[in-house]
């Protein structure tokens, strides 16, 4: 229950705000409305890969969990309660990793939604288990099991392990389908393609020469209209 509480804010603000591309750019470029009607996003293939995604992920954060259980057990931490909050924290630190990820478009309310999922589960572990009157109702076995665990080397590495394992592996997948997943390419070549087209406005706007190294050099085609119009 916590765990759906502290984790769902943010999936529905990466729902609500979320775009591939901006509201012009889908004016301009009908082709996009395409995906929608040919099932591109959601398909079988689709949800096939996002569950391995989330057995992968859940591989890693096993993995990592378990290599740090040694050490853990020689600084007295490896418990069930320990361990245990041990995973949950870094499955909640990768679940709003992977929505800052996924999220093309970020705004107040996305990054909002994260701060505030870490804050409300910072919130939970001091008023739960570090609260004796709380403790003794409903985990007696809880009680001062985050203190032990911020002490702890371990719990810190797993912390710091996971997302930076995480990013790596999303990131490499992420390449392979840019270069396989031809509507990605389309969105990525679209992205580049706006992004210069505002980088020589400011450019112009300013000068040039403050600008021009940030830019990628324009295609042949678009130099000789830019010419043309001046």
């Amino acid at each position: 229950l916590s765990f759906n509480f502290l984790c769902s804010f943010p999936i529905m603000a990466t729902g609500c705000f979320d775009q591939d591309v901006t509201d012009r750019v889908a004016i301009e470029n009908p082709k996009l409305y395409g995906s929608g009607r040919l099932g591109n996003d959601l398909n079988t293939g689709k949800i096939v890969q996002a569950l391995f995604s989330a057995v992968g992920h859940a591989m890693i954060i096993w993995t990592v969990a378990w290599m740090a259980y040694p050490s853990m057990e020689l600084l007295g931490v490896s418990d069930y309660y320990s361990w245990g909050t041990a995973v949950y924290t870094v499955l909640v630190f990768d679940m709003n990793y992977r929505v800052a990820f996924l999220n093309y478009t970020h705004n107040r309310y996305t990054i909002g939604t994260i701060v505030a999922s870490f804050l409300c589960y910072m919130l939970y572990l001091v008023v739960y288990p570090c609260t004796r009157l709380f403790a003794d109702i409903f985990a007696p076995n809880m009680y001062m099991v985050p203190y032990q665990l911020v002490v702890s080397t371990p719990f810190w590495l797993c912390v710091v392990a996971v997302p930076a394992v995480m990013i790596n592996v999303d990131m490499f997948l992420l390449l392979l389908s840019r270069q396989f997943d031809q509507r990605r390419r389309v969105l990525a070549d679209l992205r580049k393609d706006v992004m210069q087209k505002a980088g020589r406005s400011v450019a112009r706007k300013r000068g040039g020469s403050n600008y021009d190294h940030f830019l990628v050099p324009p295609e042949a085609g678009e130099e000789e209209e830019e010419q043309e119009v001046s």
